[in-house]
């Protein structure tokens, strides 16, 4: 959880949106994430960084999110010149350009 306190804004943003959005597809781990604040922060007082050491379930969240979540700017382009099937997954041509605000990836087809 350093990282979200070191980083910059958009990666924090970012990080907190797609938390948010996995966690908001899966009740278990939002009533485990609950549990965890309710039972080592409380709900009279904000979390701190002393409470990171014991907030594990939490850590996992964040490192989760960072794993699944492409949160790196991905600033060179990059093209599709032929279409292709990789992983089973059919990619048409197309040219791809990241986008640092947002985070998100416009696709343009040529």
């Amino acid at each position: 959880m350093i990282n979200l306190f070191i980083g910059g804004s958009e990666t924090t943003s970012s990080t907190l949106c797609w938390a948010l959005f996995y966690l908001a597809k899966d009740a278990k781990i939002q009533d485990r994430a609950i549990e965890e604040i309710k039972s080592v922060i409380g709900l009279d007082r904000f979390p701190s960084l002393e409470d990171k050491a014991n907030t594990p379930y939490l850590e996992a969240i964040v490192h989760e999110t960072h794993r699944i979540a492409s949160l790196a700017y991905a600033g060179i382009p990059r093209i599709v010149t032929k279409e292709t099937t990789l992983g089973g997954y059919h990619i048409e041509k197309v040219y791809l350009k990241a986008i640092c605000e947002c985070s998100v990836i416009s696709i343009v087809f040529l």
